[in-house]
């Protein structure tokens, strides 16, 4: 909270000095009395049709000359920072910031951290804010600048003491963490994605690297050993870099047990089970073991807080079985898919049937290379839509099947893929839906239709 005149040099307004402001938002959900209210007309959303409520509440600010209420203001993204650095001049230091940045895993390396460190913590993950028994929808992996700085003051006033998040590299470059400071910041892997966006891979992987730059001096990085990127993160790295991995490692991954009810490895000579499936999840349990011993939790504690952790929903998510297993993930990179695709070869007993499409208007490079995993690694292969948006899904099918090796089947609808892959299965089949996890919309065109993987799944087997 802060009282009107320590602003009054930035923004002259007809208020009282001590007129109270209680925070700063930009998302109409957010807003409450007494505080500042961001506006900016977005692609899909106009938040001016709710400025008469917005103006009852608090202080509009915006830069539309046409908007007869709140308060217009020329410059308003430079305003607005010069708020930002009077309301937040001081993160608090009773926050223990933890950021998780790579290509796959950062959702799941968060859920680990949140399970094993609740009720003390708040994660700030793709699509959701949670904390103690608060859960907040939030649109992107990495908030906005004034968004995230709103969850960090929310979790302050809730006694909060861990933050754990996922960084993007998206929300780097884009200056959304330039405010914050990491105590810990941990790397899962690097690969290739958002290459729509990055346009090189070099620009991508050093957008993740870019992040180094916001950890505190006393802070501590943790990365894979056993990835190509490590040599060159050490070489950027000035904080103190802890390693994990199967190779030579501060937390050595060793004698790893991959089976369908779940894995273990030994790790330092501790035992550590779970009920999570395939090697990718030993790496983020590794990546969590070694950030959990780093805030001196004991191993043995560790060990039991591991068990219990349940799957992220949607990744590697056991949604049905019953004469087959039915899977959900949200593999959508080829680097993903094929690891997902591999494990569940290595554990099928009888088939697997994939489902799997690929996003419009994104990276077209990687449709070749998961067409050609799917039909390559699974037994029956199914070509279907996922988040078309604006282009057209027979042109996306058509550049997965580039580098198919054997017959696939196209069915566009996806719900209907999904029906078709279930009817086909017999007696211990696996089947993957892979690409959308736990996403509860599908884009097509400029509509978002409510849609979900497990609930298709649930109403087929229900029948």
């Amino acid at each position: 909270m802060i009282k009107y005149r320590s602003i009054k040099h930035i923004l002259t307004l007809d208020l009282d000095d001590d007129y109270e402001i209680q925070g700063i938002v930009n998302h109409h959900q957010h807003m409450k009395r007494h505080y500042i209210y961001v506006l900016r007309k977005g692609e899909h959303f106009d938040p001016s049709i709710y400025i008469d409520t917005l103006c009852q509440q608090g202080i509009v600010l915006h830069e539309d000359k046409t908007l007869k209420q709140g308060c217009y203001v020329e410059h308003l993204s430079q305003v607005v920072n010069s708020i930002l650095d009077v309301y937040y001049r001081s993160m608090p230091d009773s926050l223990t910031l933890i950021g998780v940045c790579g290509t796959n895993g950062k959702s799941s390396v968060a859920h680990n951290i949140y399970e094993c460190l609740a009720p003390n913590v708040m994660k700030i993950t793709t699509g959701l804010v949670a904390y103690q028994d608060q859960e907040m929808k939030q649109e992107n992996t990495t908030p906005d600048e004034i968004s995230l700085l709103h969850y960090l003051d929310m979790a302050y006033q809730a006694n909060v003491k861990y933050v754990v998040m996922e960084v993007s590299s998206q929300g780097i470059d884009q200056g959304r963490v330039q405010r914050v400071y990491f105590d810990y910041i941990v790397y899962t892997n690097i690969a290739s994605d958002h290459l729509d966006y990055h346009k090189t891979l070099l620009h991508y992987r050093y957008s993740k690297y870019k992040l180094l730059n916001k950890c505190k001096s006393s802070g501590k990085v943790i990365a894979c050993a056993d990835e190509l990127y490590y040599a060159e993160l050490k070489a950027l790295c000035s904080n103190q870099l802890i390693s994990y991995g199967v190779c030579s490692s501060h937390f050595q991954i060793e004698k790893v047990k991959l089976e369908m009810q779940g894995s273990s490895f030994l790790m330092n000579g501790y035992t550590c089970e779970t009920q999570l499936l395939g090697l990718e999840n030993i790496y983020n349990m590794s990546a969590t073991i070694a950030l959990l011993r780093l805030i001196q939790m004991p191993y043995q504690e560790i060990i039991e807080r591991l068990q219990n952790i349940t799957c992220h929903p949607g990744r590697m998510q056991l949604i049905a079985h019953d004469e087959c297993y039915v899977y959900v993930d949200y593999a959508h990179t080829s680097y993903a898919f094929y690891k997902s695709m591999r494990f569940f070869n290595q554990i099928k007993q009888a088939r697997l049937i994939v489902v799997v499409g690929c996003g419009g208007q994104r990276e077209i490079q990687k449709r070749k290379e998961i067409g050609h995993y799917a039909s390559e690694l699974s037994d029956i292969c199914i070509f279907t839509e996922d988040n078309s948006r604006n282009e057209d899904i027979l042109n996306i099918i058509e550049d997965m099947c580039e580098r198919v090796v054997k017959e696939v089947i196209i069915i566009e609808n996806r719900q209907d893929a999904i029906v078709y892959a279930i009817q086909k299965a017999q007696k211990n089949d696996i089947i993957l839906i892979s690409g959308k996890g736990n996403e509860d919309t599908l884009s097509k065109g400029n509509q978002k239709i409510k849609y979900n993987d497990a609930d298709v799944i649930r109403k087929v087997m229900e029948r």
